[in-house]
Order: C-alpha cells, then structure tokens, then sequence
C-alpha cells in the first residue's frame, strides 16, 4: 500500500471518529421506577369507595331513571321470591382468619401465579397494573395510649375475582370487620367494598356485583362492574323516604330484585322492585309507589362520596 493510500485512510478513520463523538449518545438510558401510590393517592388511578354508600351525597343535578310498571306476573314473582341470605354462596365472603400460617401459605400460592404483577415485602404490597401508577398497600399499626386502644390493619392478598379477573386484596382491621379492594389488572383503578354489615353480592356471571344494606338510611343500593378494565359504579338507588328493604338478590345475570315496604310497619306496602340491565341500559321497574324511590345510571366524572 502506497503512503499515499495509508494517509487517505487514516484520514477517513480519524474523521469518522470525530463524527461518531459529536452525535448525541443513543444509548437507552434506565426506566425511571415510578412510586407506588395508595389507592386514591393524587396522581394514582381512580379509587371508588363502596363502603357506607348511605353516605354519599348525591349530585343535585343527577337525572333519575323513569320507573315503568312491571306486569302483575314479574311482580308477584318477586314477592313470592326467597330474601338473599346473608350466607348465599353469592356473597363476597371473608377470608378465613384464624389461622395465620394459613393465610399466609394462602397467599403465598395466589402471589406464585401472578409473578411480578402483585409482589409482598414485609409488611407492603404492590400491584403492578398493565398501564398506570402501581398501588401499595402498606400494613398499619397504631399502638395504644392510656387514652386510646390500638388500632391496626394488615392487607392480604387474596387472588382473584369477577368474570374481569380483577385483584383482590383484603383488608383486616382491628376493630371491624375486614373489606376488599377490586383493582384492575390492566388500568389500577379500584373499588372498596365493605364486608360487614354492607352486603357484597356476585352476580351469577362474575360481570357485576351488587352492595346493600338494610339496616342504614337512606337505604342504598349500588351496582358496579367488575371489567377487567376496571371496576365503576353503575347504577345508584336510593330511597327518599324511611321504607325498609328486602333484597331478593341477583334474577339471572342483568337483574337485581328487591321489597320496599313503604307506611307504616303494620300497615306498610310491599313493594316489588326490579333493576334491570339491557343494551340501551339500566331500567326500573316497580309495582306500587315508586316517586320516592330514584336510580340514577353512570358513568359518574368522579366517585361518589
């Protein structure tokens, strides 16, 4: 090779190095880790609160659902209809709690299946949805005064459920009885339900589940979907007026029945009442009087409270 060649080629690497040193570096550079949040946190996904929703107080502008007459057989079917037992093995019922090593081998083996989506260290959990800002829950333990009992509460997780699949993480409080936060495997959005004296029923195809309760007015009754998208309130009763409630319980996939009695307790008015869901939405259908009776459908712009 001539000097000149070797020139010309040294040349061309030295001014190839300079180009390569002057562009910006195409290096990928880590991931940032993005913080847990707690369910509802700012900046986390939408969290919805179930528990206690006689507390709720309704927006003023809110449209009820019109209430059309149900056919005399629909009605007496209701009527003639079982109460849903508080033990129907349609309920959310509670995890067993009186074994711990139980519990714990319990969860151990729903983490398993789920790998990196749901993970415990120590006293915290986190899921790790699709898309959106993982949520934590973190163990709580508030010890006691000369003033004041301690107080506490532990997560556990508790596998799935719904025809969406989503997560179940149970809450167990010191002093009351535990409750259960539904979260979406793909968005994080989550909803609670209280597993006391509200009660938490599974429709028959895992798609919705339906929360009441009769002891408390005004009596309320909420419907939510449980998608895989996330779990939303659907549709929100609620009487104006002190009638007490009888649920009847889920009447196939889309419908919910239920007995106002309206007056007075031993003169009061059996009223039947049907809820039920189509392709255009929610309906009403009642037997009886019904004005002080209102159902509002969703989409709700922000939760209830």
């Amino acid at each position: 090779m001539s000097s000149t060649s070797r020139s010309t080629i040294l040349a061309l690497l030295a001014l190839l190095a300079l180009s390569l040193a002057i562009l910006p570096s195409t290096a990928a550079e880590p991931a940032k880790q993005i913080a847990p949040a707690a369910p509802g946190a700012r900046g986390g996904p939408r969290h919805d609160d179930v528990a206690a929703p006689w507390g709720w107080k309704l927006p003023p502008d809110l449209t009820p659902i019109g209430t059309v007459p149900l056919s005399a057989e629909v009605a007496k079917e209701i009527l003639d209809a079982s109460s849903h037992a508080a033990n129907s093995p349609s309920h959310l019922q509670p995890l067993p709690s009186e074994d711990r090593a139980a519990t714990a081998r319990t969860e151990q083996r729903h983490l398993v299946k789920e790998g990196s989506a749901v993970r415990r260290k120590g006293g915290e959990l986190v899921v790790r949805p699709r898309s959106g800002r993982p949520v934590a829950f973190r163990n709580r333990r508030v010890p006691a005064t000369r003033n004041r009992d301690g107080d506490g509460t532990a997560y556990v997780y508790a596998g799935r459920v719904g025809a969406g699949g989503l997560h179940r993480i149970e809450a167990r409080f010191e002093h009351d009885a535990p409750g259960s936060f539904l979260l979406s495997p793909i968005t994080g959005r989550s909803l609670f339900v209280h597993e006391g004296s509200d009660d938490v029923a599974l429709s028959p195809d895992g798609a919705r589940l339906v929360v009441y309760n009769e002891l408390n007015s005004p009596h309320t009754v909420v419907v939510a979907s449980l998608a895989a998208s996330g779990p939303n309130v659907e549709l929100v009763c609620r009487s104006r007026e002190k009638a007490a409630m009888e649920m009847k319980g889920w009447h196939g996939p889309n419908a919910v029945d239920l007995v106002r009695r309206v007056g007075n307790e031993a003169t009061a008015a059996r009223v039947p009442v049907r809820l039920e869901r189509s392709e255009s939405g929610w309906h009403v259908g009642a037997s009886g009087p019904s004005a002080s009776f209102s159902c509002f459908a969703g989409p709700f712009p922000e939760p209830l409270r």
